[in-house]
């Protein structure tokens, strides 16, 4: 009788376990990424939340005007990877604190992204909104895989590139001005 009542309990045990499991992964996924992503070390503002991509371990601000929120240094010799190569480093846009964010990297499976800029977890602090509750949080993680929240694959609708956008403020080298043609 005790190996029924056993065998009984971890049945139901499995099945509430699972039930929390889809749960929680139907809650990430449906999660709105309304926030910023900044600076940890000084608070500067590198882009919106809902712009943060990922490629691989690779978790990266989809949007132009990222690039004018940081400081490129390359290297001298970039480094070859098998679907990838190394150019350099990303460090905040603040002049007050240049702290290195990540790395600029240029993608070989995809070369219509390049270059991206990965940002190191731990060197970037996410605020965003709960729709639990309405609250601000501030997330401040050291490894991206324990963010609360699913972030898109670079190649999901939800993650585009917004190259093609012409009403932003910065002028980059993709615009082109009336008297260029």
């Amino acid at each position: 009788m005790s190996g029924f009542f056993q065998e009984s309990l971890v049945a139901e045990w499995t099945a509430n376990l699972i039930k929390l499991a889809i749960a929680q992964s139907v809650n990430a996924k449906t999660f709105e990424l309304t926030g910023e992503v900044s600076c940890r070390a000084c608070g500067y503002v590198l882009g919106q939340l809902a712009q943060l991509c990922r490629h691989g371990d690779s978790y990266f601000l989809n949007l132009r005007d990222f690039y004018n929120r940081v400081e490129e240094k390359p290297f001298d010799t970039p480094e070859e990877y098998a679907k990838s190569t190394l150019t350099g480093e990303t460090h905040c846009g603040s002049k007050e604190c240049r702290v290195k964010l990540g790395n600029i990297l240029y993608l070989r499976d995809y070369p219509q992204f390049s270059p991206i800029y990965p940002l190191k977890c731990k060197a970037v602090q996410i605020k965003y909104i709960d729709n639990t509750n309405g609250k601000e949080k501030t997330i401040m993680k050291k490894k991206w895989s324990t963010v609360p929240f699913d972030i898109p694959l670079l190649v999901d609708d939800s993650c585009s590139n917004d190259a093609d956008d012409d009403n932003d403020i910065f002028y980059d080298a993709c615009d082109s001005l009336p008297g260029d043609l």
